[in-house]
Parts: C-alpha cells; sequence; structure tokens
C-alpha cells in the first residue's frame, strides 16, 4: 500500500519518530487507526445514549432541578443508589 501524505503530516510522522515517540511510520499508523475506531465506537455509544435520553424525556421518565443544591442531592442519591445495586452484585 502506498500512501502520499501532504508535507505537514509528513512532517508530523517524523518528528513523532526522531523524540521516540513511535519506531517507524506503521506505529503511528497503527495507533492512529486504534484511535479512530475507538472514537468511532465512542461516538455510537454517545448517540445511544442521547436516544435513549430522549425517548426517556418523551415517556415523562425524568426529574426537573430548580436549583444547584438539588442538582447535586440527585447527583448523590443517585450514585449512592449505584454503589448499592454495585454492592449487591458481589465482588467486581
Amino acid at each position: 500500500m502506498t500512501i502520499i501524505l501532504p508535507k505537514e503530516l509528513e512532517a508530523l510522522i517524523n518528528e513523532k519518530i526522531q523524540n521516540g515517540a513511535y519506531r517507524n511510520p506503521e506505529e503511528i499508523i497503527r495507533a492512529s487507526l486504534l484511535l479512530l475506531e475507538a472514537q468511532e465506537k465512542g461516538l455510537d455509544a454517545l448517540r445511544a445514549e442521547i436516544v435513549r435520553g430522549v425517548e426517556d424525556i418523551e415517556q415523562g421518565r425524568f426529574i426537573t432541578c430548580g436549583t444547584d443544591a438539588e442538582l447535586r442531592d440527585f447527583a448523590g442519591n443517585t450514585i449512592e443508589r449505584a454503589e448499592k445495586e454495585r454492592g449487591s452484585l458481589g465482588p467486581h
């Protein structure tokens, strides 16, 4: 496979190799592709959570916090419930 890069990207690759971050261009391409794959998976997961949140709102499954204190209380209670549920599942 032959890849033609703009001079700026070629310079960046050479810099990464010279400063010891990578041994060769192949390592940089591999790391870049793995990062791209992780980013895409993260975006897919985020999209799914947004859809879930919108569905919850449409079904009336939400609360409204009018003050910072209410939000802090809600967050604290949510974390506490999650920790109790996690604890009831046994060791992690």
